[in-house]
């Protein structure tokens, strides 16, 4: 009997759905309904920590609005170009804590691979995106990146940290300026003699 009953137990729902979902109404052409199943706040507060929680509601408003343009701003240039309408895939990839992160990879035909790649953390008992980045070849995005450099850099201009205020009115002029540098740095040659 207690494998009968088991077997009836609610079942988790499957995060790979959550994305299956934003990607049906991305290509309808939907972005509102796909950004629906973002938080942004829950990214805003884990990016932004002390500046987002201690400021006020209508700068934290502010902020979400700003995220979720960033969020269609992104959609609008990669979307058509290089996923819509390819072969896909969509998979979990990585479970990490509380978050699972899953890939729609569109491969398969003849084109350079793209990928998005969802982190989605479950929130009020469904699955909510909390993070997404991209790879096209060698192209990375890194979200995680933006906002401590425009807080560094805006830090540098006023001689303090920015209030969330300061820091949405400065974002849009932010974007697009502010980039990652990364060192490839070449192994050593080998010594003669040595292996």
């Amino acid at each position: 009997m207690a494998l009968f009953t088991g077997g009836c137990a609610p079942r988790e729902p499957d995060p790979t759905n959550t994305i299956r979902a934003m990607h049906r109404a991305l290509s309808a052409g939907d972005v509102a309904s796909a950004s629906a199943l973002v938080d942004y706040r829950y990214r805003l507060a884990e990016m932004l920590g002390e500046v987002f929680e201690t400021a006020p509601e209508a700068d934290r408003v502010a902020a979400v609005e700003l995220a979720t343009q960033m969020f269609a701003n992104t959609t609008e240039s990669l979307w058509k170009t290089h996923y819509d309408g390819r072969p896909t895939t969509t998979r979990i990839v990585k479970r990490e804590g509380p978050h699972v992160w899953v890939e729609g990879l569109a491969d398969g035909d003849g084109r350079p691979s793209f990928s998005w790649t969802y982190r989605l953390t479950r929130l009020d008992g469904r699955w909510r995106v909390t993070q997404r980045e991209y790879r096209s070849g060698p192209l990375r995005s890194d979200t995680s990146a933006f906002y401590p450099m425009a807080i560094r850099q805006l830090t540098k201009q006023l001689g303090r940290a920015p209030t969330l205020g300061e820091l949405n009115a400065n974002l849009p002029s932010l974007q697009g300026r502010l980039k990652a540098r990364t060192y490839h740095i070449p192994e050593l040659p080998a010594r003669p003699g040595k292996s």
